[in-house]
């Protein structure tokens, strides 16, 4: 609670309707261009992105092991799409 920490952008999950998840075993990074930053309080984890990536969609399938994420915003703070 109250961490922060960087994960790869390839751990962002983004589903096909929209829904943003973590894949729960991404591994910690040092900050870098490329990374995501996270931070975890009450309301559950944040990411804040580099900037505004392309990504393409993919399902969540049983058995996946995703964390569900409370907001997502942009390096400069504008906020991107509030989750949950």
């Amino acid at each position: 609670m109250g961490e922060i920490g960087h994960v790869s952008l390839r751990d962002l999950i983004v589903t096909p309707e929209q829904d943003c998840f973590l894949d729960a075993k991404a591994t910690l990074q040092e900050p870098g261009l490329l990374q995501t930053t996270v931070r975890r309080d009450e309301d559950g984890f944040h990411i804040v992105l580099p900037g505004k990536p392309d990504y393409s969609t993919q399902s969540v399938v049983k058995g996946m092991d995703v964390l569900a994420i409370a907001s997502i915003a942009v390096s400069k703070r504008e906020m991107v799409s509030p989750v949950g």
